[in-house]
């Protein structure tokens, strides 16, 4: 994919994580969806870190219907993992500004990540 395939993103819903400093992840479903309603498929995000723009993606997929809010989670938590030392995962990670904002935030992402996957 290219980066020009993510520069008309539109964002159907956004979220404020609060660590260190703020992290905002913007995301829409590929295709449209409604938010509030669940889907299964591939996902846009866009994060933005210390108001720099960090991340912008098209790799998360969602085998199990899942919410706006239920993707925001599980997309936290993957960031989490790879900001955490003790997480085991032992997998490609994101490098340079990304990586240091997993390093940075991983407390603050698992957190968000466990309250968002409880309230959806």
């Amino acid at each position: 994919m290219s980066y020009s395939d993510l520069r008309d993103f539109c964002p159907e819903v956004t979220y404020h994580i609060h660590g260190h400093s703020t992290i905002t992840l913007s995301l829409e479903k590929l295709g449209g969806s409604t938010p509030g309603r669940a889907y299964t498929g591939t996902w846009r995000f866009v994060i933005t870190w210390r108001g720099i723009e960090t991340f912008r993606e098209q790799t998360l997929e969602t085998r199990v219907p899942t919410t706006h809010l239920g993707a925001a989670a599980a997309l936290a938590d993957r960031l989490a993992t790879y900001g955490d030392p003790l997480s085991g995962y032992d997998g490609p990670r994101p490098t340079g500004r990304a990586l240091d904002m997993c390093q940075r935030e991983h407390h603050a992402l698992a957190r968000w990540a466990a309250e968002a996957g409880r309230a959806r």
